[in-house]
């Protein structure tokens, strides 16, 4: 055997590898084209049009998703998130326990209510006052002002 039919064997050997590596190249290319394309009779052109379509109705439920997010935060805004219930003895001396009550009840801006219930030997007496932006234009008592205020505190913490 001479050399140059070593070579040419060599190169023949070689060549036969490189052919074998882009045939196996050239597989795994077509397995992605078939993957990207899920249908095998379908066109790139048409692959990608229908990608694009989808692509635009995610955009579009997204942006109806954050409208619905908006409304649910605004509709939030305006519950009560800011409560308290404060109980208290109205009696000098210790009588009758801590059966009266004072409770805040006020939304993001410090509007609502503030509800009192006040336990006596006659019988309950019930006082509702509005709340606008944590005052009252109607005097409050010590009870109704600290629990006020510990509803709002709450909320800053």
């Amino acid at each position: 055997m001479s050399v140059i039919d070593i070579i040419l064997i060599t190169t023949t050997v070689l060549l036969a590898g490189w052919v074998t590596y882009l045939t196996l190249l050239l597989l795994k290319v077509k397995q992605q084209r078939e993957a990207l394309m899920q249908i095998k009779d379908l066109d790139l052109e048409t692959v990608l049009n229908s990608h694009e379509s989808k692509l635009q109705q995610n955009s579009d439920d997204i942006a109806t998703i954050y409208e619905i997010a908006d409304k649910i935060h605004k509709m939030a805004a305006q519950g009560m998130q800011k409560t308290h219930v404060t109980r208290f003895n109205p009696f000098e001396g210790g009588e009758g326990g801590n059966t009266s009550f004072a409770m805040a009840l006020l939304d993001k801006s410090d509007t609502g209510i503030v509800i009192s219930s006040l336990q006596t030997r006659e019988g309950t007496k019930i006082y509702a006052k509005g709340i606008v932006e944590g005052q009252s234009e109607m005097p409050l008592t010590a009870e109704e002002k600290r629990t006020i205020e510990k509803a709002i505190q709450q909320y800053k913490n």
